[in-house]
């Protein structure tokens, strides 16, 4: 059965699937993680998908927000571009390239074998990166939507509003809310897509700006790997090909 919590001004209905949109550095993770506190406060459990920001950052900014830094409620899936299968470091732990569909797909099918949903939140604070080095877009999307979007889980998910959005009209299509961010002077504002009403989200500044900092530098580091790996795939289809050809000519 289907309920309601108030946060902030938004009716969050549990179980349903939150789109979260906005351009860049409008403080998507920052609302989705002020949200965590409340709902692992209330004894449940969130799977956090560390796109943009690293793991170390999260928790502090969970912790400044009000979580006690010992709560073990929270399991991180760590983006690792170059990771080539799913490493289980531990059980709050998981490392792997989540923009290949099937290993997202593979990672969420024996995840979602080992817990209850209901007790559940699922993050993804940048799905724009992973979709941005995706080989598959569109197969990625359709991941998304079929093991997240439409499963029997409370989601939030975060978007730049400002590329890709072919896919995240998709997207936008399939959530059951959307909540729009803005930017405006030194303040952000969020409302749900479909009202009039903006509001203010609050926020510590100094949280915002590391977070931004640190969102900066994890994904130019991330798109410079994966571009390195593209190249260097590139060149040994390049020499295979080659080779294959040489070989040929032999025989």
């Amino acid at each position: 059965m289907n309920r309601k919590i108030r946060f902030l001004d938004v009716d969050i209905t549990i179980p349903s699937s939150i789109l979260l949109k906005g351009p860049m550095a409008a403080a998507k993770p920052v609302f989705a993680q002020k949200f965590i506190v409340n709902w692992i406060n209330m004894g449940n459990r969130v799977l956090y998908f560390a796109t943009s920001s690293p793991i170390d950052g999260v928790l502090r900014n969970l912790e400044i927000l009000g979580l006690n830094k010992k709560n073990g409620n929270i399991v991180f899936a760590d983006f690792v571009v170059e990771a080539k299968k799913i490493l289980e470091i531990n059980d709050n732990l998981y490392k792997g390239n989540f923009s290949d569909y099937m290993i997202l797909r593979d990672f969420l099918t024996e995840f979602y074998r080992k817990v209850s949903l209901d007790r559940w939140l699922l993050v993804i604070p940048s799905f724009t990166l992973l979709l941005m080095t995706a080989d598959n877009k569109i197969d990625l999307v359709n991941i998304l939507i079929t093991y997240i979007i439409k499963k029997h889980i409370l989601s939030m998910i975060a978007v730049n509003s400002e590329v890709l959005k072919e896919y995240n009209s998709i997207l936008e299509k399939e959530c059951d809310m959307t909540i729009e961010f803005r930017r405006k002077e030194d303040h952000i504002f969020y409302k749900i897509v479909d009202e009039n009403k903006w509001y203010i989200l609050d926020f510590p500044d100094d949280l915002f700006q590391r977070t931004k900092k640190e969102v900066a530098q994890r994904t130019g580091s991330i798109i410079r790997k994966t571009k390195s790996l593209k190249r260097n795939k590139i060149y040994i289809d390049k020499q295979e090909k080659l080779e294959g050809t040489v070989s040929a000519g032999i025989l």
